[in-house]
């Protein structure tokens, strides 16, 4: 997603890390740092580094198997010197993940 909104980043390293529920397998917490060139602003032939920090939680009350079904909900926001992007739907509803 990063990289589909954000083609100029050149990813350099990252760094992730996962823990999960022993409990229930499906409750999981993650997170990475993603450090990229903008290679859009080149000035005196040097690019300015980029640092991404993201981070989610998925909280899983049931499956999609379940009568009735039971969505996941994505929700992202992105923000910069510019200003910001969010990103918010439900599987379930189609029409609910409009940019």
């Amino acid at each position: 997603f990063l990289f589909h909104i954000l083609p100029t980043c050149e990813p350099k390293s990252v760094y992730c890390r996962m823990a999960m529920s022993a409990t229930s397998g499906a409750d999981i917490s993650h997170s990475a740092t993603i450090e990229c060139l903008d290679t859009s602003s080149s000035s005196n032939g040097a690019n300015d580094m980029v640092i991404f920090n993201v981070s989610g939680t998925t909280l899983l009350p049931g499956h999609q198997y379940h009568d009735p079904p039971i969505a996941k909900l994505v929700h992202i926001d992105v923000f910069g010197d510019d200003g910001s992007l969010h990103y918010s739907g439900n599987d379930l509803d189609p029409k609910s993940g409009q940019l």
